[in-house]
């Protein structure tokens, strides 16, 4: 036991130190890169000593406290939540002297989310649905023609994809909505590493060889880097929890990716990588979410008006806009943009605090629910699956990430996956006798 509790530590302060570097990194990248290039669009420095060390024990709080269950994909994909959307927070906290309140709720409702899934367990449910593995073979089929369609309405493949100085020009132009807007959505961001990882599972490489030709063929069809970075993410991911060195691994994994994007910069090679990983996915998100909570401080708070809460229960909305455009407009000086923000700053302008906490009780459930929804799925497959996901709750509210985003529909295709597993361990055992 006592040796056991030895290794326990020792892989707490290793996992520490990860993340540590990883935040200093970004942290060192913020202040002699991204802030000196984008200060005119709000990311300034205002270097707080202080609010560096609160930082620094928030950190060494999470990190403690983190779920130690290695069999539950969830302890996985939770640490994938702290490190992009939660040390991206801590670190802008303390670079721009930010409010101490906000970020507080926002470790608290973490620390929520962390003890519900290391004090309640898995129950195991929903294993035995019929024809799962056919139901599993007739979404491959929809998911292949609803690309097609989707690139074929979109007006096929445009060369200005194959330039990242002008690839803001051809996503401007994407104009779907409503059904299409959805089903674009889906195919990226859940069909796509769903069936990657699925075939990856059952080692058939001529269809993962299908799911990331369509993909390559969405990004070079709507422009979207997020595409080709959700496939990297999952093989990164699938790799590490695989080798069971996951916390160094990835981690390790997304620091390289971070300098590497500094050092061709600098370098004058390309500033894609910078824009797309340290400016785009690390701060800007950070920032919007104390933009949010800057603007709702001493607001009445929105109670969902913009939503399909508030439609149900006729809470009107202040604002003549959705709130994205009113935050955007705001603070960039009457630009007209679509600031999407993430899981806790939408709950705060919607609830304040003590909507924070309840949304991140709603989230540990979702975590819960992957948990008891995948017993019979190696965790390697789980996590990579859903690793993405996690920069969903990056930048849209978690009943939009779950509804629209993709989270419901992801856990669906996972409890078909589980339930087929079933089926072929029956008919192995039949074989068998």
């Amino acid at each position: 036991m006592k040796i056991e509790k030895y290794v326990d530590k020792l892989n707490l302060i290793k996992l520490f130190m990860y993340v540590f570097i990883y935040k200093t990194v970004i942290e060192l990248i913020y202040i002699y890169r991204i802030s000196p290039l984008y200060d005119y669009t709000g990311l300034t420095l205002d270097i707080s000593v202080i609010a560096y060390f609160v930082s620094l024990l928030y950190l060494i709080l999470l990190i403690m406290l983190l779920p130690k269950d290695k069999t539950r994909p969830s302890t996985y994909l939770y640490l994938i939540f702290i490190i992009f959307l939660v040390v991206p927070l801590l670190s802008f906290y303390w670079l721009n002297n930010k409010s101490i309140y906000y970020i507080s709720f926002v470790i608290l409702a973490c620390l929520v989310i962390s003890f519900f899934l290391r004090l309640v367990k898995p129950i195991y449910f929903f294993e035995e649905i019929k024809s799962a593995k056919f139901l599993l073979s007739i979404l491959f089929i929809l998911y292949i023609l609803i690309t097609i369609y989707l690139i074929v309405k979109r007006g096929g493949i445009d060369l200005r994809a194959f330039d990242f100085g002008s690839i803001y020009d051809l996503r401007s132009e994407v104009q779907f909505s409503g059904i299409s807007g959805y089903l674009l959505n889906w195919c990226a961001k859940v069909f796509c590493p769903f069936f990657f990882a699925y075939f990856l599972f059952k080692n058939e490489k001529g269809k993962m060889l299908i799911a990331l030709i369509l993909q390559l063929l969405l990004y070079l069809s709507f422009g979207f880097k997020a595409y080709l970075f959700s496939i990297g993410m999952l093989v990164m991911v699938a790799i590490a929890v695989k080798r069971n060195r996951f916390e160094r691994d990835f981690t390790w994994g997304f620091i390289c990716i971070i300098v590497a994007s500094y050092a061709l910069d600098i370098l004058n090679i390309t500033s894609s990588l910078r824009n797309s990983i340290p400016f785009r996915m690390v701060y800007v998100p950070a920032q919007i979410q104390y933009q949010y909570y800057d603007f709702f401080e001493n607001r009445d708070k929105m109670f969902f008006a913009d939503g399909i809460i508030g439609k149900i229960l006729s809470v009107e909305s202040p604002f003549n806009q959705p709130v994205p455009f009113i935050i955007s407009s705001y603070f960039h000086n009457g630009a007209v943009s679509n600031s999407n923000t993430g899981i806790f700053s939408d709950a705060y302008a919607n609830g304040g605090f003590f909507n924070m906490i309840f949304f991140a009780l709603l989230l540990a459930m979702i975590f819960y629910l992957i948990d008891s929804l995948t017993r019979r799925i190696p965790k390697y497959i789980v996590v990579a699956a859903f690793s993405y996901m996690m920069f969903v709750l990056n930048d849209n509210s978690l009943l939009t990430a779950f509804l629209t985003g993709g989270i419901g529909l992801m856990l669906i295709l996972l409890l078909l996956f589980n339930s087929s597993l079933n089926e072929n361990y029956e008919t192995k055992w039949r074989r068998n006798t």
